[in-house]
Formats: C-alpha cells, sequence, structure tokens
C-alpha cells in the first residue's frame, strides 16, 4: 500500500493488493531469531509505505523488541517517505531504537514533482521537512535516500549545498540513480560529472555522498548484492525487495520459500539457482577492472535490462570507478 504517486515508482503497475498477517509476520521474525549469526539486521522496505499498517507494523516491532536476545546486536530499520511520521509514530520509533531511512528529494520542487501525492495537490516536501525537524529533535536515528532521474541529476551540488544550510546534523547521503529503461548515455555521464562534483563539496563540510558503485568501491565482491530474506505481502519470500509481487515477470526467479502451516519452507534447490544468477557474470568482465567491485551488475536489473542496456551500465560503472581510483589517488 502507499500514499504516494511517485513517478518512478517501480511497484506502480505490479503492486500487490495482499497484506501480510500477523502469523506471517511472527514466523520470519522467529525464522531470523533461530539463526546462528549474533548480529540481526530487520527492516520494513519496498513497494510501499510500511506506516500505512501502523498496527501492524507497531506489533511487529515490539515482538522483535520482547526477544530473549540482546537486543544491542538487533539493528531495527524502516524505509519510509516522511509523510505520515506524526508525534506519536516517532516517539514510538524512539523507545524502539528504530533507524529511519527518508525517500526524500531534498529539492522542494523535486521532491514535490517526482515523489507527490496520490489523492492530494499538498506539497510532500513541506510535510516531511516538519517530520524531519521532529526526527532530529527527538534524536531518532534518520539517513536520505535520494532517486536521481534526468530532472535533477545536474542539481546534486545544489542538493548538498541545501543539506548543510537546512540539515546540517545530516553526515551522509545516499544517491542512486533511477533503475529505468530510459536511461541513456548522457544521463550516466551527467551522474558521474555531479556525483564527484557533490562529493567534492561533501567532503569539504564532512558529509560523505555516497551511492552503490561508490560503496562497492570499497569492497571486494562475488556478486552485487548478498540477496535478502524478503518477507512479501503474498506470504512468499524473494531475495530482492523490488520484485515482491507475482505480478511481477520475475517473481518466481526470485522466490526461493514461503510461509507454510506458520512456519518458513524453504526451497534449496530454488536459493542454489538464485545463488547462481547472483554470481553470473558476462564473459567481457572477465577482463575488466571493476568486476571485484561491480561483480556482474544488479541481479534486479539483469531481468529487464537487454544487452545494450547492460553494455551502458557497464561504461557507467567502470567510468564512475576510474574517478572515484582518481579521486583516491589524488588524496593520498
Amino acid at each position: 500500500m502507499c500514499n504516494l504517486a511517485c513517478s518512478y515508482c517501480f511497484a506502480q503497475e505490479s503492486r500487490s493488493k495482499d497484506a501480510l498477517k500477523k502469523i506471517q509476520i511472527k514466523a520470519a521474525i522467529d525464522y531470523i531469531m533461530a539463526q546462528k549469526s549474533k548480529q540481526k539486521h530487520i527492516s520494513f522496505i519496498g513497494g510501499g509505505e510500511p506506516t500505512l499498517t501502523w498496527e501492524k507494523l507497531k506489533w511487529s516491532i515490539r515482538y522483535i523488541r520482547s526477544y530473549q536476545f540482546d537486543q544491542n546486536n538487533i539493528n531495527i530499520g524502516i524505509t519510509t517517505n516522511g509523510t505520515l511520521l506524526d508525534d506519536d509514530k516517532i516517539e514510538f520509533f524512539r523507545e524502539n531504537n528504530v533507524n529511519i531511512g527518508l525517500s526524500f528529494e531534498i529539492l522542494p520542487d523535486v521532491q514535490s514533482s517526482q515523489r507527490c501525492f496520490a489523492n492530494s495537490n499538498k506539497s510532500t516536501f513541506e510535510v516531511v521537512d516538519e517530520a524531519i525537524k521532529k526526527l532530529r529533535d527527538r534524536s531518532v536515528p534518520i539517513s536520505f535516500r535520494s532517486t536521481i532521474t534526468k530532472l535533477n541529476v545536474i542539481r546534486m551540488p545544489e542538493m548538498v549545498n541545501f543539506v548543510i544550510k537546512h540539515y546540517p546534523f545530516m553526515k551522509k547521503l545516499h544517491f542512486e540513480h533511477v533503475t529505468s529503461t530510459e536511461n541513456d548515455k548522457r544521463f550516466y555521464n551527467d551522474f558521474i560529472r555531479y556525483f564527484m562534483e557533490a562529493r567534492r563539496i561533501g567532503q569539504e563540510k564532512g558529509i560523505n555522498i555516497y551511492c552503490s558503485i561508490s560503496h562497492g568501491f570499497e569492497k571486494i565482491k562475488s556478486s552485487f548484492c548478498g540477496g535478502e530474506f524478503c518477507l512479501t505481502p503474498s506470504g512468499e519470500f524473494v531475495s530482492c525487495h523490488r520484485v515482491s509481487s507475482k505480478e511481477e515477470k520475475a517473481f518466481d526467479l526470485f522466490n526461493y520459500a514461503k510461509i507454510k502451516d506458520g512456519s518458513v519452507s524453504l526451497d534449496l534447490c530454488k536459493k542454489e539457482r538464485l545463488e547462481d544468477f547472483f554470481n553470473a557474470k558476462r564473459e567481457k568482465c572477465a577482463s575488466c577492472y571493476a568486476k571485484w567491485h561491480c561483480a556482474g551488475s544488479c541481479a534486479m536489473e539483469k531481468t529487464i535490462y537487454n544487452d545494450e542496456m547492460r553494455d551502458l551500465k557497464c561504461y557507467y560503472t567502470k567510468e564512475l570507478t576510474k574517478e572515484l581510483l582518481i579521486e583516491r589517488l589524488d588524496s593520498v
């Protein structure tokens, strides 16, 4: 469910009308908590606005916090558009140590254009801006993730300066280019140029400006991401929250578990097939200097991009990696 009609939303055409039942949420949480890992990360994310089902969300977080487990080792996060964060919700998040990830375009005109209300002409910027100030006043941890499109790609430096002036407490900003079949070489070149300029401005003020490529630059990876244990509204699990509806063409490929008789049933054959897909590389990857940072590209993008689009994405990845290498050398 969602109360916005974002211009670039990946879920609008295949949004599920299902809603999770508490017994399904409980089964997923119990499964996660039963694993041997000492650190747990549980996130409410993807395809809609979690706070629309407030009572169910609140119950889920309370159930997690009721576990006989070192709560310092359980990280709970929520990705929200921020338009429904009233005083009661913010206080609940503070009391339960929930990290707030805001999907937010920062600049007022871009925010209200790209992230508009579904049934109202009211500006979303004003609503989210007020919520940000309340979150800050209550010392609730927040982060911004901005989607970069052709509308705001050349304005990334302006976005950083706006944050410096209006939200000086922010020390990192996540800028990610939109996943779209309309991305072209000019868009990618603009992203590289203005992203690097935004980084330079951020570095002067102690703000880390990053994207998935710059984040991957710091690592040696065998796959672009490790995949997710993502519970969908239908009670099935997928490896990416952007493929969370049966209406998605890639759903069968990404689905590898489900809730059955009140517990998690894992399909090991599907899981193995998914791991192979996530780890798969193109022939040209073998001689690419960015292969250990890109690691074959995003698995979800592999299902929607044709060879020409993937070539463009490879070009972007290599060029941005090169700029990041130059930046690193210049800092030595």
